[in-house]
Parts: C-alpha cells; structure tokens; sequence
C-alpha cells in the first residue's frame, strides 16, 4: 500500500469510526430517553392507581359509617319505642 493510499484509508477509517461513535452515542441517547419516559409513565400509572384506591377506600369507610350511624339511630328510636 502506497504511502498516498494509506493515507486516504486512514483518513476515511478514522471517518467511519466517529460515525460509528455517533451513531452509537445517540442510540444509547434515545434507549435512556425512552426509558426514562417509561419509568415516569409507569409512576404516573402507579400514583394513579393508589389514589384512586385510596378515594375508593375513604369513600367506603364513610359510606359504611353512615350507614351504621343510620342503622344504630333506628334501632335506638325503636328500642325507645317499644320501652315507652
């Protein structure tokens, strides 16, 4: 190989090695962006869910409260009753 052609080989090689560098470089980029939009969508999901648990959860104990403090008071007024 002639000192000219080696040259211009080198030069190309070392060409195609930074493009590889990129090329990789911004496929490793994009694999952490995407997941990192992963892991935050997955925590939006998760967060979500646990919210509406613990509404659903809130809203039960209520609910059941309500109806107890109901179901106590009727009984109480008709205890009251039949002793009168």
């Amino acid at each position: 190989m002639s000192p000219r052609v080696y040259k211009v080989w080198h030069h190309e090689a070392k060409e195609v090695v930074v493009v590889v560098v990129v090329v990789v470089v911004v496929v490793v980029l994009v694999i952490v962006v995407v997941v990192e939009v992963v892991v935050v969508v997955v925590v939006v999901i998760v967060v979500v869910v646990v919210v509406v648990v613990v509404v659903v959860v809130v809203v039960v104990v209520v609910v059941t409260g309500f109806v107890v403090v109901v179901i106590v008071e009727v009984v109480r007024r008709n205890f009251m009753f039949v002793s009168c």
